[in-house]
């Protein structure tokens, strides 16, 4: 059996145990502290029914795709202009590391105080985030690139752009798929926190609407959203774009 076969019976094994077991644990507690399966199901179909989970998930991944827009172009600009240097690539790593090390609750509260309760906040704390985590794989990928490669794509005449297309762009582009893949999780997470404390809409904001009513079956029905549009990324875009660069990976 393969080990994909494997994974997949385990998960589906995993899940109906965690089910019974939140099931039965949920009768020892009233519904504000543990609520029910059934309860969470009919809470995810009634915000689903109202389109609430499509109006609040369209404006989560509004803000967080461009922020992780932002954030790729710049770490690519910033990477490809300083990488034939040296000196200003260990200049930008180090402001990169820097910017890593800074907490995500830092990051969200000079968010709000910078820009208030408004799309913003979400939006400047996903590119803080992506931003860093980006610019290092970029960074890792452009100093990893064949220069012999380079030097006998020149030699056959092919032009500076052709060489930057079919040369260094495929050598990095696992790099900045490792890295967007991270980023990408990252940042949905810290966008919902953000948005519980700094936005009118999405995720957060619903999920800060539910606990100030004590819905917990509501927040249970958010976090299964949230672990829904994550898989999905996972298995729609990033898998797919896995295995079409391993062509480019050394056998």
């Amino acid at each position: 059996m393969s080990v994909s076969k494997t994974s997949y019976l385990a998960a589906g094994l995993a899940i109906p145990l965690v089910i019974a077991i939140w099931w039965a644990a949920s009768t020892q507690f009233s519904r504000v502290v543990l609520p029910s399966p059934p309860e969470v199901a009919a809470a995810f179909l009634q915000l689903a029914s109202s389109g609430k989970i499509a109006f609040h998930v369209a404006h989560t991944l509004f803000r967080v795709g461009l922020a992780f827009c932002i954030g790729l172009a710049l770490s690519m600009l910033l990477g490809f202009l300083t990488g034939r240097s040296p000196s200003a690539r260990a200049s930008l790593e180090m402001i990169v590391l820097f910017l890593q090390s800074i907490p995500s609750a830092i990051w969200i509260v000079l968010a709000i105080i910078w820009f208030g309760i408004s799309s913003l906040s979400p939006i400047f704390v996903v590119w803080a985030i992506a931003f860093p985590i980006l610019a290092v794989n970029i960074l890792q990928g452009i100093r990893n690139v064949d220069q012999t490669l380079v030097e006998m794509a020149g030699i056959f005449g092919h032009s500076k752009e052709s060489i930057f297309s079919n040369v260094v762009i495929p050598s990095i582009f696992p790099y900045i798929l490792t890295g967007s893949r991270v980023a990408m999780s990252l940042a949905w997470k810290v966008s919902v926190i953000a948005e519980v404390l700094g936005a009118q809409s999405g995720i957060g904001y619903a999920i800060s609407f539910a606990w100030e009513r004590l819905r917990t079956d509501e927040i249970f029905a958010w976090a299964i959203v949230i672990v829904a549009v994550l898989q999905a990324f996972d298995q729609l875009v990033f898998r797919p774009l896995e295995r079409r660069v391993r062509r480019y990976q050394p056998a």
